[in-house]
């Protein structure tokens, strides 16, 4: 009895093991175009860039598949890190773009409003007077 315990603990431990390993081996690919932030390598040429925004074609050979620079075989050597004062700038600059839209769209409506307000108001004293 003792032996199809074990055997069967054998089993388990083998097959979790085999599950470990397949998650291990799976590669995670992204194309051009897609929306990414974190270093990426070129499946076809090896090339390493640092992309925040959409992911480009490569500038060396024109691929569009791309894969994570620190799990990629094909990487040439190690990813430099990300510039962090150039993603600051950018996303203070997204910020700032947002900022100005929000309060464009603010004052319009207020404007807006006020404007058809007024018109409102010299139509119908227009018509008290015509009367």
């Amino acid at each position: 009895m003792s032996s199809l315990l074990t055997d069967d603990l054998f089993v388990r431990e083998v097959e979790a093991r085999a599950a470990r390993l397949a998650e291990d081996e799976f590669v995670q690919f992204t194309f051009a175009g897609t929306p990414a932030a974190g270093h990426f390598c070129c499946v076809a040429c090896g090339r390493d860039v640092t992309c925040v925004g959409l992911l480009p074609p490569c500038p060396e050979c024109g691929s569009r598949l791309w894969e994570d620079a620190h799990t990629s075989p094909f990487a040439r050597g190690e990813a430099s890190p990300a510039p962090v004062p150039a993603y600051e700038r950018w996303l203070e600059e997204d910020l700032d773009g947002t900022a100005r839209t929000v309060s464009g769209i603010t004052l319009a409506l207020v404007l807006g409003s006020t404007l058809w307000a007024l018109l409102a108001f010299v139509v119908s004293v227009g018509y008290i007077v015509l009367r």
